[in-house]
């Protein structure tokens, strides 16, 4: 085999390996995606007394600039 060649196959297998992760990717964000999607369930589960659920609740929303709205102490909560 040619130099050329012996690139070539690099090159196209460097390709296929990095169409094979975007495929996974987008097939991974289908799931979750849109308004029909599938809900991401989280448990926030204080483990000392001193920690509350509810500021890190809220922590984590206004990280991804959601609304904070009415964060229950106890129970469940949705957001989007």
């Amino acid at each position: 085999m040619s130099a050329a060649q012996t690139r070539l196959n690099r090159q196209n297998a460097a390709k296929q390996i990095q169409h094979k992760k975007r495929q996974e990717v987008v097939a991974a964000t289908k799931l979750f995606g849109g308004t029909d999607g599938t809900p991401r369930i989280v448990a926030v589960i204080p483990l000392s007394p001193d920690v509350n659920a509810k500021d890190a609740v809220k922590s984590i929303v206004e990280s991804y600039d959601g609304e904070t709205g009415d964060i229950p102490e106890n129970g469940i909560w949705r957001t989007k």
